[in-house]
């Protein structure tokens, strides 16, 4: 595993563990999600800082060796999108590459949308664009299982009952997921830490809110994106991936990483490295 730098930052009062590969000024921030932590780039940081970038990778909130609020606001995607625009500022940086994984590519495409300004590129990988996410069609649907599990009152039991049958299963294309579900089992309260991201945002009360058009999540990324997809995630579908094209108002590319899974900067690093930096460095 490459030894990032590791520094903490407090944002908007609270203590966030970040690692960083490289300097200078040419920043890419890059937002890990469940059930990771900043070392999931371990592999893309330091090709991205040989080739000039300073690779910022911080723990979310609840992960790793942040801080783990309890109060469920302070986990959510809106706040530590805040979070992290408080650590573009702390670094004094200018048009940053914006990289996000899973929640990490919520929370960035939060961000993408508030402050398209700040952005050079954005690089979303797995998950696409809120309004073809969230669009009430089987395909989607389906995949909302284990959100809906999550948010229940015994999620966490039931990741953890028999030995973690159901995370194994879960993570099982996850290249350190036994890791990761071990980890939990010998220290439930880390996986209590990170659910509070998903129990933030209720799957039932975000498809209520599309259903009652409270919520629409139309607005058009001004930013330059690339959408990465897996071709054997078994988490998202790669629809909402492609139709994520509708919704970016300026340069879009869509790359298939072939045999890719859901952890694809994991299992297939050389082609997730490539297609990052290529997309970087033409911006």
């Amino acid at each position: 595993m490459l030894p990032l730098k590791t520094a903490d930052h407090v944002l908007n009062g609270a203590r966030y563990r970040v690692r960083k590969a490289g300097a200078g000024a040419n920043i890419v921030l890059m937002l890990h999600g469940w059930p990771d932590d900043g070392q999931l780039w371990q592999h893309q940081a330091g090709v991205l800082a040989d080739a000039g970038y300073c690779a910022i990778c911080p723990d979310l909130l609840g992960y790793g060796e942040s801080d783990a609020p309890h109060e469920l606001a302070r986990c959510s995607v809106p706040a530590m999108a805040a979070d992290m625009l408080a650590l573009i500022d702390q670094l004094n940086a200018d048009a940053v590459h914006l990289v996000g994984h899973d929640y990490g590519a919520m929370i960035a495409w939060e961000m993408a949308l508030a402050a398209p300004e700040r952005f050079a590129s954005f690089s979303a990988l797995s998950v696409g664009h809120p309004a073809p996410l969230t669009e009430i069609r089987i395909e989607n649907l389906r995949y909302h299982w284990y959100l809906a599990l999550a948010n229940t009152s015994i999620g966490a039991d039931l990741y953890l009952a028999s030995k973690g049958c159901l995370m194994r299963e879960l993570l099982r294309s996850h290249p350190e997921g036994a890791m990761m579900t071990q980890r939990c089992l010998d220290d439930p309260e880390r996986l209590h830490n990170m659910r509070r991201i998903e129990l933030s945002m209720p799957v039932a009360d975000l498809l209520l809110d599309r259903l009652s058009r409270q919520h629409p999540y139309a607005p058009k990324c001004q930013v330059p994106t690339l959408g990465l997809w897996g071709e054997a995630d078994d988490l998202v579908p790669e629809r909402q991936m492609i139709e994520t094209g509708r919704y970016v108002a300026t340069d879009w590319r869509y790359s298939l990483i072939a045999g890719g899974g859901h952890w694809m900067m994991l299992s297939d690093p050389g082609a997730v490295t490539r297609a990052l930096l290529d997309w970087i460095q033409a911006r």
